[in-house]
């Protein structure tokens, strides 16, 4: 009773319905229905280290310039960007990932998941000192990452 929870109605999110009386009012014609507490899904790579062909390269810059997300059916991911305050803590920025469509949904219809990759290319590059990936799913879409490939760029500083 009083709970706010999102809801996914066949593949639309909508988020904040309030539970009064057991039921949610004002909702649309729906077959499926999903519903739960709002809980974002995060993870985070180890900071990357990049080989050398002159041996070790932890002293040298290492920038990811493009990140790639091999997913399954997914939706609504997004990546983020430069150092954590703590592992798993606050991030510098976070950008949405545009899914490829194949087809344009009609209107009241949810695009349909994608598999494939997707690249996550940076204007501005990573934190070079310690270069680090994050992803996050904020909405109730359904998003599995099967594998993360990251492009880096190497320097020696010179």
């Amino acid at each position: 009773e009083g709970e706010t929870i999102d809801l996914m109605l066949d593949g639309i999110a909508y988020r904040d319905a309030t539970v009064s009386g057991g039921t949610i009012t004002g909702l649309p014609t729906f077959h499926i229905a999903l519903a739960g507490f709002r809980c974002p899904a995060q993870g985070a790579l180890l900071p990357i280290e990049a080989g050398s062909q002159s041996g070790s390269a932890q002293d040298r810059q290492r920038p990811v310039y493009e990140v790639i997300f091999d997913v399954l059916e997914s939706r609504g991911l997004e990546a983020g960007t430069g150092k954590p305050s703590s592992y798993m803590g606050t991030w510098e920025q976070f950008d949405a990932i545009n899914l490829p469509v194949d087809d344009i949904p009609l209107e009241g219809e949810p695009p349909q998941p994608y598999t494939g990759n997707l690249r996550h290319p940076r204007d501005e590059q990573f934190d070079t000192a310690n270069p680090a990936v994050a992803w996050r799913v904020v909405d109730p879409y359904p998003s599995m990452i099967r594998g993360i490939i990251t492009r880096v760029a190497e320097s020696d500083g010179r």
